[in-house]
Parts: structure tokens; C-alpha cells; sequence
């Protein structure tokens, strides 16, 4: 494993795996939220996006943790060796992203380039997160169940679901015993 992408719904735990991941294999990881939102929450556009995240796909090894399916799935995914899948259920995604997102509002922390997360914005604005994960928790799981249902079109890749936490703390045993 040189080349892993960790995809989710948001909430799911992709930047912790990654940073996991990472840490055990000594491999750099990538968020690919960092990339695409800017300061200020300024998306970057698909194109330049998909230039960045091509460079770094470029390399000899990578952990990457995001979707962006319908913006790198024909160009990334064919490079990953392993495709990892946080698969948990909505009420614990859920809380996880309620739990974090409110943490980082009261606190103040800077969350990618500069960017803070307010409460306001994720309770009363249509660019609320919570919004955007209940509006888009199917489709992502439809898509995501659509093509680990159908992982020729990936034949390079292994792919992995995670269902739970003990699904991940038994991959990360795993792996570590591999080393």
C-alpha cells in the first residue's frame, strides 16, 4: 500500500484514519478539503483542483482522505492501491460531525487555511454543513455502495469498508502487524 484514499461522508473520520494511517506507514497525507476551500471558504473551482490533487497523485506514495468522486473518480481513484470506505451508521456520523463542528465553533480553532467554524453559519445558512451531510448522506452512500459493488472498474485498487470502530481499530492492529 503506497497510493490509499480514504473516502466518507462527512463526519466519518477521514482526516483521523489518514493521520493514523499516515503515522504507522510514514506516508504523507493529503486533505483534500484543504485544498479545495480556501480562506475564507473560497472554493478553488474544479479545474484548479483537479490540477493540485493530480500533482500530488503524481507522487510515489499518498495517503488522500475526501470525496470529490464526480471531480477525481475517472483521474485519482485509478491510482489508489487502496480504497478505504468509512461505511458508519448516519446517528453516529451524525453526532461525531454535530460534536466536532461545535468544538471547533466554541473554541475558535482554525479548521483549513485560516478558516473557523461558526455556529451561525452551521445552524442558519444553506452552506451549513449539517445541511449539506443530511441532504447528501444517501447519494454518498448510493454512489460510494454503487462502485465498491463494482470494484473492476478499480482493478488495481483493494478495497476496504470500514462499518464501525472496531472494524478500524482491527484494520490499523492489522497493518501494523504487516510492518
Amino acid at each position: 500500500m503506497k497510493k490509499i484514499l480514504i473516502v466518507g461522508n462527512p463526519g466519518a473520520g477521514k482526516t483521523t484514519l489518514a493521520r493514523q494511517v499516515s503515522n504507522t506507514l510514514g506516508i504523507p497525507h493529503t486533505e483534500l478539503d484543504g485544498i479545495m476551500w480556501q480562506k475564507d471558504w473560497q472554493s478553488l473551482g474544479n479545474d484548479e483542483f483537479l490540477r493540485r490533487v493530480l500533482k500530488i497523485a503524481d507522487r510515489p506514495s499518498w495517503i488522500l482522505c475526501g470525496n470529490y468522486y464526480a471531480t477525481l473518480g475517472k483521474k485519482v481513484w485509478p491510482q489508489a492501491d487502496m480504497i478505504i470506505w468509512l461505511d458508519y451508521p448516519f446517528h453516529k456520523v451524525f453526532y461525531r460531525l454535530v460534536r466536532r463542528t461545535f468544538r471547533r465553533a466554541v473554541r475558535r480553532e482554525e479548521f483549513l487555511n485560516g478558516n473557523k467554524e461558526s455556529l451561525k453559519r452551521q445552524l442558519f445558512s444553506s452552506e451549513s454543513l449539517f445541511l449539506y451531510f443530511i441532504k447528501s448522506w444517501r447519494s454518498t452512500r448510493r454512489m460510494l455502495g454503487d462502485v465498491f459493488a463494482n470494484p473492476k472498474e478499480y482493478p488495481q485498487a483493494q478495497f476496504l469498508r470500514l462499518k464501525s470502530s472496531a472494524d478500524v481499530r482491527h484494520f490499523m492492529r492489522s497493518l501494523k502487524q504487516e510492518l
